[in-house]
Parts: structure tokens; sequence; C-alpha cells
């Protein structure tokens, strides 16, 4: 697939997602498009073309159902769709810092089999991406909350039977991770 099909498409599942997984495009009034087709906009109207190729597309490959009614169509998020929106979303996952900590440290504890080797390392990495501080092998600390993302996190690799989050007052050697998180 080519990058701006790809991109394309990532724009199309992370807009569905966020409106709640059905989207109804009206192509009446194409100056009111929303953001999402912005892509396929040119010199202000939509580039029909173009966009059915993408979601001919994400259909053939099991992403979106497609319901048309006369200058309607529906687009409805399979769950291959969420699965691949939630990976995209992931991409940009981020952990917003509150101005006051609270005292509390997050543990993101696992024991992933090695089955799972793959997903085992990606979370890994993305603990690592969001700033966590390894403190053993399967043992990762962060200071703020991180809840929602950690399930998130769990969620999209089916790892939730093998990741527990641990919310403690105190961890040993907690003047050290103090440090390391600049907290005071």
């Amino acid at each position: 697939m080519q990058k701006y099909q790809r991109d394309n498409c990532k724009n199309i599942l992370l807009g569905i997602i966020k409106v709640g997984g059905v989207l109804t495009i009206t192509f009446v009034a194409p100056g009111a498009a929303p953001t999402l087709l912005k892509p396929f906009l040119n010199n202000n109207r939509v580039d029909k073309r173009k966009l059915n190729k993408t979601l001919k597309y994400m259909k053939d490959n099991g992403l979106i159902g497609i319901k048309e009614n006369r200058n309607q169509t529906t687009l409805v998020l399979k769950n291959k769709g969420k699965t691949k929106a939630l990976k995209y979303n992931l991409e940009q996952l981020t952990i917003i810092k509150p101005s006051k900590w609270d005292h509390k440290w997050r543990l993101a504890l696992f024991d992933i089999p090695e089955k799972y080797k793959t997903a085992r390392n990606v979370f890994k990495d993305k603990l690592d991406e969001l700033g966590f501080k390894q403190i053993q092998k399967s043992v990762y600390v962060f200071p703020y909350p991180c809840e929602d993302e950690i399930e998130m996190i769990r969620s999209i690799y089916n790892l939730r039977p093998f990741v527990k989050i641990v919310i403690a007052s105190s961890v040993e050697g907690e003047s050290k991770l103090k440090k390391h998180f600049d907290l005071n």
C-alpha cells in the first residue's frame, strides 16, 4: 500500500473511532466535509475517485463496512479496523504529567509468555518511549497516572492476563527514582 493511502486509511479509521465507530458522510455539501476528508479535497471539492479507492481498499481488507444510500455513505468500523485504529492511536500515545506529583508510584508488572515475545517487546518499548523506568526485568515504574495508557497497550496486544498495575505510596530506592524523574 502506498504511503499516502496508508495515511488516508489512518485518518479515516481514527476519525471513525472518534465519533463512536459509525460515520455518515454526506456529499451534498462538500465544503463542510469533516476533517478526515481533507486529504481527499481538491479545490474544496471531494475527489470521489481517490476517496472511493481508499474506502474500497479498507472494505476489501475488512477494516470497515460501507452502506450507501443516495448522497450518504455510512462507514462502520469492523473489529479489524478497530484494532488497526487503536494501533495508529498507540503511535500518538503520550502521558500528560500533572503540575503536581501525588506522591504515588505506578508500577507495571508483567510476566508475558515466550510465545508472545513480539508483543512483550512492543510493550516494553512503549513503556520506555513513554518515560517509564525499568527497576527489574519485568517491572517498570512511573510517578504519574498512567493506568488508561497501560490498559490501552495491553488491550491492543491482548496482554491483559499478563500485565498488572500496582499503585504504591513508596518504592525501595525511591530517592534515586525521584532524582530520575526530577521530583522533589
